[in-house]
């Protein structure tokens, strides 16, 4: 749907239309335009199975926990390699998770932006006026396909708003974040077809602005991003583990505890080229 769907009828009427950075064009109400079933059947013709769907998981076991004020804007920036060279690499992104572990006196005044490498900026989270609670955001999974497309590698901006007004402050803190990557290796044969885009008024389209690369090491104070070569691994037990899983979304202190065991394991095995591997099959099918 994504390659085909036209969004030609929807441009006109409704505002909020821009490009990503693999030349997609997307609306934050509208997803990618209209489905169309003509082109369904015509590309149904000559349909190649796209490749195997690849997970990588961006952790940060050096995270700094960063405040949050009203009326501030709390910027991160933080570099992904995508998981270059290991099993799990990605190239093509078909859809990104960032799990935000947040505490805040009044959730529903937080606003959340993502930003890819390419420039392409997804609100994930917009304010909610009835949303008074104080529970804040443990562990809580934010998921966003604006970016399909394009390449991960390079640097990412989170951007938390805090829009509560200073007669009536509110407060909270990042404790981590997690990037979750899902997409392929290899570039999907549909990508060499044509796009549905006759009509299209571009002057109407926001175009992105490709963050700068960033320098070789990574110079943020607040973090120290470790790929995981086993991310896939720990995923795919949260998804076919019934017991883990409901572990999980019942109590965030427990899954907090495995992914800090898990992020100090991948620490050792990527940076010290260690050769003891935490035994994560044996402990997810308990």
């Amino acid at each position: 749907g994504v390659w085909t769907s036209n969004p030609a009828p929807l441009l006109r009427p409704n505002e909020g239309w821009h490009m990503n950075g693999a030349g997609l064009i997307m609306n934050s109400k509208f997803g990618f335009g209209l489905m169309d079933a003509y082109e369904f059947v015509r590309q149904a013709k000559s349909w190649k199975n796209v490749p195997q769907q690849r997970s990588c998981a961006t952790y940060f076991p050096g995270f700094v926990k960063r405040g949050i004020a009203s009326q501030v804007n709390t910027v991160l920036t933080f570099t992904t390699d995508g998981c270059a060279g290991l099993q799990n690499e990605i190239n093509y992104i078909e859809h990104v998770q960032l799990i935000a572990d947040i505490n805040h006196n009044n959730r529903g005044r937080l606003e959340i932006w993502l930003t890819s490498p390419a420039g392409t900026r997804t609100r994930l989270l917009k304010p909610r006026i009835n949303d008074n609670s104080d529970g804040g955001f443990p562990s809580w999974p934010f998921m966003n396909l604006h970016n399909w497309g394009e390449n991960p590698r390079g640097q990412w901006q989170l951007k938390v708003n805090d829009l509560g007004q200073m007669n009536s402050p509110s407060s909270g803190v990042i404790n981590n974040i997690t990037l979750i990557i899902y997409g392929t290796k290899e570039m999907p044969f549909h990508y060499n077809q044509p796009r549905n885009y006759t009509d299209i008024d571009f002057n109407k389209i926001e175009i992105p602005n490709p963050a700068p690369t960033p320098p070789p090491q990574n110079s943020n104070p607040w973090f120290s991003p470790i790929p995981s070569a086993r991310s896939a691994e720990i995923l795919k037990s949260y998804e076919t583990n019934p017991k883990f899983r409901d572990l999980v979304r019942r109590n965030s202190d427990v899954f907090n505890t495995v992914l800090n065991e898990l992020m100090e394991e991948n620490y050792a095995i990527r940076q010290r080229r260690k050769t003891h591997y935490y035994n994560q099959k044996e402990f997810f099918s308990k």
